[in-house]
């Protein structure tokens, strides 16, 4: 049984929902890039990762959006986990490692912002994204609900995104 999205009734239909989604990934894409920017030469290899999770967010978007909407903020995270662990461990493996001063204070500060960061991602998904909703719901249809069907899945990535840029920062 299809349930129809609550917002739709509203006047506020899948292309609402949509924008949401890309709003919330817009903001992840610029904190991405502005942290490349401010790491640049004090950690070359964190930077490098950041970059990496964006374009292999991109790819992600752009290979399960081609398919069926059902699962792509899930995949789009995958991927982007993936990019920037892949990059960052290049780039560990082809910048110098030097201990540039303030690192060691953005790492506690990442790790101290992560958990607010991360609950503030799976709230805002939330309202984006409602659980339940599988008629026009375009990106945002949830297929198993377990613990939030792909909300979590997003969530614990960014956990772990945080975490790989903690150590990439020490």
């Amino acid at each position: 049984m299809a349930i129809p999205c609550s917002l739709c009734a509203a006047g506020l239909g899948h292309a609402t929902l949509t924008t949401m989604l890309f709003g919330i990934a817009l903001a992840l894409v610029v904190a991405c890039v502005a942290g490349a920017v401010l790491a640049g030469n004090r950690a070359p290899s964190a930077a490098l990762a950041l970059i990496g999770g964006v374009a292999a967010g991109f790819v992600g978007l752009y290979v399960a959006a081609r398919h069926d909407p059902t699962g792509v903020p899930a995949a789009v995270a995958v991927w982007a986990t993936g990019g920037l662990v892949a990059l960052g461990l290049v780039g560990l493996l082809v910048t110098p490692k030097g201990s540039a001063p303030g690192l060691r204070r953005a790492a506690v500060l990442v790790s101290a912002l992560a958990p607010f960061a991360a609950a503030a991602l799976g709230v805002s998904l939330l309202y984006a994204c409602p659980l339940y909703v599988t008629e026009g719901a375009g990106f945002c249809v949830h297929e198993i609900d377990v613990l939030g069907g792909w909300i979590s899945e997003v969530v614990l990535l960014f956990v772990l995104d945080s975490v790989a840029l903690v150590v990439l920062l020490l």
